[in-house]
């Protein structure tokens, strides 16, 4: 038992120690990393040349690793797009590091406090944790750039009636909107001051955000480009359209709340309970885990509670 500790506190220190040299001095990295977002380094999901010296980067063996591990497991370029749409500045090794490091704290949490059993269920709660954090972030900050889209439209199309191109309108919704969406919009004119084509710009936006709304938006976009157009009143209208949606979508939220809510508490009340008598009297739980039986039971329980817990979230999620 002891033993174990050890080794649980060693690998728990070395990630950690691992993410913060690998977060705090590697300049190349982090350049590799702002390009990628743009399209022009192997930081970001659409490719390119990977910045380097002759020296090799100033990490140490370990994060080389590390990196190598993500990418022969093909999770570089998913974890490194996710973390792009939830804007957190670190590169996916350092995010699976993270994680890592979690794992480990909740195991020995969890061996101290209740054994093997323990160490397994909070060291699995552990590794989850920064991934359902994760989605979490991505998912808020995609609902709050789609509140914002309505008046980013407005923007756009009061300041191009006022005279001002496409690209000066996108600049100053980019400058003076709110965020994220002048940090989105700040990406799309970043990408074309660099070479890149408006319609593929906007092809990585819908990408990171990705809304019915704003596609109809760039798709506006794109055809006064082509054809021409009073774009100013198609942007008006949209704005007013997408208002109208938000404000239809946070009633029905709003109405289905209850029912929501009720999947989750009624999922996680069998699972609390569960944990709590094995706290108050481990002899009288202990059938369920230590005999073959006692693992059916178990298995079925689990399938009910994740069939039940599926048909009431899509009763209750109601798409528009």
């Amino acid at each position: 038992m002891l033993l174990l500790v050890l080794i649980l506190v060693v690998l728990g220190g070395g990630i950690i120690f691992f993410t913060m040299r690998s977060s705090s001095g590697n300049a190349l990295v982090a350049i590799n990393a702002r390009l990628g977002r743009y399209g022009l380094a192997g930081g970001g999901s659409s490719g390119g040349v990977q910045i380097v010296n002759q020296r090799g980067r100033s990490q140490n063996a370990v994060s080389r690793a590390v990196e190598r591990l993500v990418d022969r497991g093909g999770l570089t370029a998913p974890i490194a797009d996710r973390l792009s749409k939830a804007d957190l500045r670190m590169t996916p090794a350092e995010f699976v590091s993270i994680a890592a490091g979690a794992f480990v704290v909740a195991a020995l949490l969890g061996l101290i406090i209740k054994g093997s059993l323990g160490m397994l269920g909070l060291g699995v709660l552990g590794f989850v944790v920064p991934w359902i954090y994760l989605s979490r972030r991505i998912k808020r900050r995609q609902k709050k750039f789609i509140e914002q889209l309505a008046d980013m439209a407005q923007m756009m199309g009061n300041s191009m009636r006022a005279g001002f191109s496409i690209m000066q309108s996108m600049e100053l919704v980019a400058t003076e909107g709110p965020q994220p969406a002048g940090y989105e919009l700040d990406r799309v004119v970043t990408e074309v001051k660099l070479g890149l084509p408006l319609d593929a710009a906007m092809d990585h936006l819908i990408k990171r955000q990705p809304s019915e709304d704003l596609e109809l938006m760039v798709v506006a976009i794109n055809v006064q480009r082509q054809i021409g157009g009073n774009l100013s009143e198609i942007l008006a209208i949209i704005a007013q359209t997408i208002r109208e949606r938000v404000r239809f979508q946070r009633d029905l939220r709003t109405l289905t709340a209850q029912a929501r809510y009720s999947s989750w508490i009624i999922t996680a009340l069998p699972l609390a309970v569960a944990v709590i008598i094995n706290f108050m009297d481990q002899p009288y739980e202990s059938f369920l885990y230590t005999t073959t039986l006692g693992w059916i039971m178990l298995g079925v329980a689990v399938c009910m509670l994740g069939l039940g817990f599926f048909f009431l979230h899509r009763i209750a999620n109601i798409e528009v």
